[in-house]
């Protein structure tokens, strides 16, 4: 499949999906004339990376879960700490 029609299935854009190839989240193998040709498989992928950037997960991190899914609920936790000293900051802040 080439990449017009994977942009239209993962509403994401060229340059989003060529990065994530550079940053080395997907792994795409070319035709002879050197043209990118996307499988099910690799959108599946793009998907799942989108999913987890929407949530506000950054690249290494996806890099390690889709490495091993386990590092998931790691990653929770973490979020779950950022987001509570966001908050012992918001109400600090209102005190003052």
């Amino acid at each position: 499949m080439r990449l017009n029609e994977v942009i239209k299935q993962v509403d994401l854009s060229k340059r989003a999906i060529k990065f994530y190839e550079e940053k080395g989240l997907l792994k795409t193998k070319r035709d002879s004339n050197g043209y990118r040709n996307y499988t099910d498989k690799d959108i599946s992928l793009l998907k799942e990376i989108s999913s987890y950037r929407k949530m506000g997960i950054g690249l290494s991190d996806i890099k390690k879960i889709l490495n091993d899914k386990s590092v998931l609920k790691q990653i929770l936790i973490e979020k779950k700490k950022e987001i509570t000293i966001s908050q012992n900051e918001l109400e600090a802040l209102e005190k003052f």
